[in-house]
């Protein structure tokens, strides 16, 4: 049986009930906040504490100064103006992220606005317990882990090694492990890596595909994305990848090849298709094809806008 987690190191139980659903409410309110949407992933701490201070999203003040060597930054709270203070180790301070050493930075900025998220700081800090203590450490790890390694996400990443999908997620591999560990999956670093493109994810390719039908990115021999998403096909198409209706005018009488009402082509060509070339370009695409997965250009329902851009 596949080891799916190690309960030396699983603490989730270690965190209240009610306090668990408090922080799973307070990383909504966060994200909301921020206005982050699916594509703001990986996310960056620094840009993000840059759009909080800018923004004045909260009272937030970012300090950088040489520590102890055991710490990685804290918190604090200035009662009389009312703000928030975040400190770094200067010594530990890596950025551009690069290596797994370097992103921990990016899970400790995140760490730190966990504990203010959580109004941790609310209660000073010499009227709590060791106890009290180690379970707001705990919150602010889940908080981190929360948003920088959404569920939606974990379960939809390709896991080539542990360093490769840490790498893409901006954390930590050790953040990753104990992400995926807390969720009880390290099954996921033993799953099946598919085919998917590195721009938009995409894992739909046909047998001889030279380029990706959503983004056209040039896939052959180098589809090894991280995060694989689904695009839904946008027009319904039968067997025979003639469309159900047209996406135009939404009758279902053709003639040939195009709309009898108002002449729209019923086939997703590839767009060199028109052009007088020789020999033309025959691809056609599904439903949802941005791209012609043999030559790389727009489809013919992309340039006429009936298929959106893959990332609006």
């Amino acid at each position: 049986m596949r080891e799916v987690y190690n309960p030396k190191y699983f603490c989730i139980n270690s965190i209240p009930e009610y306090r668990l659903e408090f922080i799973e409410l307070k990383v909504k309110e966060f994200i909301a906040l921020l206005k982050l949407k699916e594509n703001d992933w990986p996310l960056d701490g620094v840009e993000t504490l840059k759009k909080i201070v800018s923004k004045k999203l909260i009272r937030l003040q970012v300090k950088a100064e040489p520590m102890d060597e055991k710490l990685d930054g804290f918190c604090t709270y200035e009662s009389s103006s009312e703000t928030f203070i975040i400190n770094f180790n200067s010594k530990k301070i890596r950025y551009p992220f690069k290596y797994s050493k370097d992103r921990r930075l990016n899970f400790t900025i995140f760490h730190e606005l966990g504990h203010i998220f959580l109004d941790h700081l609310t209660i000073p800090r010499e009227l709590k317990t060791e106890g009290d203590l180690d379970i707001e450490e705990l919150e602010a790890n889940l908080f981190a882990s929360l948003i920088l390694m959404p569920e939606e996400i974990i379960y939809t990443c390709n896991y080539p090694s542990l360093e490769i999908t840490a790498e893409y997620l901006n954390v930590s591999s050790r953040a990753l492990w104990y992400r995926l560990n807390n969720l009880k999956r390290l099954d996921l670093l033993r799953s099946k890596v598919r085919k998917t493109c590195q721009c938009c994810g995409n894992t739909n390719f046909s047998m001889m595909a030279e380029y990706c039908s959503i983004c056209g990115t040039a896939i052959r021999g180098q589809a090894k994305g991280i995060r694989r998403r689904f695009f839904p096909e946008i027009v319904t198409l039968d067997g025979y990848k003639r469309v159900v209706e047209c996406p135009r005018c939404k009758g279902i009488s053709f003639n040939g090849d195009r709309c009898s009402l108002c002449g729209t082509y019923i086939f997703n060509y590839c767009s060199q298709y028109f052009k007088s070339q020789s020999p033309p370009c025959d691809y056609v695409g599904l439903g949802n094809s941005r791209y012609c997965e043999e030559c790389g250009e727009a489809t013919y329902f992309y340039t006429i806008g009936i298929l959106k851009p893959w990332n609006d």
